[in-house]
């Protein structure tokens, strides 16, 4: 392999194999624990290579997960979700107050989730929280920007 960048998939493809290899063993190992739920921890806190893994995923989480492209997703994100659960929820608890305007009315017919009327408040709610988070980041943002009233 002549490219640095062959060489160390290479090397990448070794490691995952060698660490799936080692968590499959340790599976194994404890088997009978991990079925009857008494296996509390990681499979790879078990295996020979815990200290690499442990050095991985501190680096990991100083160079990739607090990254500035990585924490400006993560607040979108939040942002996001935030906006989603507070209009619809909001537009559920307007209708079973009886003070549904006809954005919440809107927002509820887009939630498709029936009649607010069959559902006690906390089993909407719930279906509401359940609909959130089964959308896809891009239905998520689609419906954020159609809320905020930026369709293009």
């Amino acid at each position: 392999m002549k490219k640095s960048s062959d060489r160390l998939a290479y090397l990448r493809s070794l490691a995952i194999n060698t660490l799936v290899t080692e968590a499959a063993s340790v599976f194994i190992n404890n088997e009978e624990a991990i079925l009857n739920g008494k296996f509390t921890t990681s499979l790879l806190d078990k295996s020979n290579y815990k200290a690499q893994v442990d050095d991985i995923i501190k680096i990991s989480i100083q160079k990739i997960y607090n990254s500035k492209n990585v924490i400006d997703k993560e607040i979108a994100g939040y942002k996001i979700l935030n906006t989603l659960l507070e209009v619809f929820t909001n537009s559920v608890e307007n209708y079973k107050t009886g003070v549904t305007t006809q954005f919440d009315q809107l927002i509820l017919n887009d939630l498709i989730l029936g009649n607010p009327d069959d559902f006690s408040t906390y089993q909407y709610l719930i279906e509401t929280c359940n609909y959130i988070s089964r959308l896809t980041d891009s239905n998520a943002m689609l419906n954020f920007q159609k809320i905020n009233g930026n369709l293009s």
